[in-house]
């Protein structure tokens, strides 16, 4: 049985990012939202909160998920640039480590 529940949040300040509250039966388990040093969603508890193997699988797949999610639409926004001597060029995400390990990430 599926106890966790991930309702929608608001959005960051800048419109990029979204945020989702974590609850189960009623009580907030805390939030997930983009952590920027990490580039990627992460869990943030609520006070004094115990949690089983179980709800932390499930919170990691949901941050896990959206991350992948959040950087392929990131990809599909790429827009083509001018070089300086007018021809068009691709811009590519390049082979920043941060990307690797994450399907389509890789430059």
């Amino acid at each position: 049985m599926d106890y966790l529940t991930f309702g929608e949040g608001p959005k960051s300040a800048s419109g990029l990012t979204k945020s989702w509250y974590v609850s189960s039966i009623g009580s907030q388990l805390g939030y997930v939202k983009w952590y920027a040093p990490w580039r990627k969603y992460c869990y943030f508890p609520a006070q004094d909160i115990i949690l089983d193997e179980h709800c932390l699988a499930d919170i990691a797949g949901f941050c896990r998920t959206e991350t992948i999610l959040h950087k392929e639409k990131l990809l599909l926004n790429l827009k083509r640039t001018k070089c300086s001597a007018g021809r068009e060029r691709e811009y590519r995400w390049g082979s920043s480590c941060r990307y690797r390990g994450l399907p389509g990430m890789t430059g």
